[in-house]
């Protein structure tokens, strides 16, 4: 019988079964139980944002700062969030940032996409135009902002794309 594996009929299975199950998991491999449990939880919150019901919009963003940085062009950020929520003018006196996306999630996280002094709003002509800027910060209360972030993006872009590069402080 060695080498056999036991197929699981997951969805026929008691709510009772399943506790019972993961309690045994959770006592004999608990490395492969947070294993999964952190599979199970991103793969939740993918169904979340691809249905849309993880995030809204927000102006609840002051005091968030830096919280680690995303690598993306600018079109696949419009793709995935629609136009920024706000977009510098030659006339506005914040002068670091030509764009910004600012976003609460369903568990209170805010977070806030923009990039930082290298477009045209700090550098005049020799600045980065948007199409060009390829790293973006991200802001928030917690390091989760940048996590939240990557993931929402991640299940917007097409699976062929692949996945982003992201680093949190």
């Amino acid at each position: 019988m060695t080498g056999m594996r036991k197929q699981w009929d997951f969805a026929n299975m008691s709510d009772e079964q399943l506790d019972n199950l993961a309690s045994q998991l959770v006592t004999w491999l608990p490395t492969k139980a947070e294993r999964l449990a952190s599979m199970l939880a991103f793969g939740l919150q993918d169904k979340h944002y691809l249905e849309g019901k993880d995030m809204k919009r927000t102006t609840k963003t002051a005091g968030t700062h830096l919280q680690g940085k995303l690598e993306m062009p600018y079109d696949e950020i419009v793709k995935a969030f629609g136009e920024p929520h706000y977009k510098w003018q030659p006339t506005d006196l914040e002068n670091k940032i030509d764009v910004e996306w600012s976003f609460e999630f369903e568990d209170g996280t805010i977070a806030t996409l923009y990039n930082w002094k290298n477009g045209y709003a700090y550098n005049g002509t020799d600045g980065l135009p948007l199409d060009h800027i390829k790293e973006w910060n991200v802001g928030g209360f917690s390091v989760e902002a940048v996590h939240r972030m990557a993931g929402a993006f991640n299940a917007k872009k097409d699976e062929e794309e692949g996945i982003i590069e992201h680093d949190a402080q």
